[in-house]
């Protein structure tokens, strides 16, 4: 299924925090799946709620910098809740 965003306005990513934003997203190095890049702007722990409009979420892993998974995590109605760190 294709989707299109609004020429005008649009996003890729929803996410619920005022101190965490997406920084990069990209296809995962071994071809399963898609790579999303976090990054906790506030200096203090908690999670965020990720969803997106566009990629409907099967599954998600928390994973490193080279892209070893860490721990699965639970996807709840099209949403992934991800652990922040400053």
């Amino acid at each position: 299924m294709r989707r299109r965003l609004a020429a005008a306005q649009g996003q890729l990513f929803q996410i619920d925090t005022d101190h965490a934003q997406v920084t990069a997203s990209k296809p995962a190095e071994d071809g399963a799946g898609l790579i999303l890049r976090l990054r906790e702007t506030g200096g203090r722990r908690g999670s965020a709620r990720v969803a997106s409009p566009v990629f409907p979420l099967a599954s998600a892993a928390l994973a490193n910098g080279v892209e070893d998974i860490l721990k699965p995590l639970a996807v709840k109605a099209g949403a992934v809740k991800a652990p922040l760190a400053p």
